[in-house]
């Protein structure tokens, strides 16, 4: 699966708003939340809420992703 900027922030958002996140309706959100859920990096937290606003946290494997992604240091320029 490809992380895009979107994907990036639905992961970091579920994960840090310790599963109250919910999100908008648009097509490309869902799709990314669905393609998470089929890879088994977030969950869904039982909720009368429409699946695309519902509620979210991250599994094992996307806690894992974000420790990874939250360990890559930050760019720094630099003159050569």
């Amino acid at each position: 699966m490809r992380l895009t900027p979107l994907k990036i922030r639905i992961l970091m958002d579920c994960h840090f708003l310790s599963g109250a996140f919910e999100g908008p309706q648009a097509p490309a959100y869902v799709k990314a939340l669905e393609e998470f859920l089929i890879e088994g990096v977030i969950r869904r937290i039982p909720s009368s809420i429409p699946f695309g606003k519902g509620r979210f946290q991250t599994t094992e494997k996307g806690a894992a992703w974000v420790e990874k992604l939250c360990a890559v240091p930050i760019p720094v320029a630099q003159w050569v």
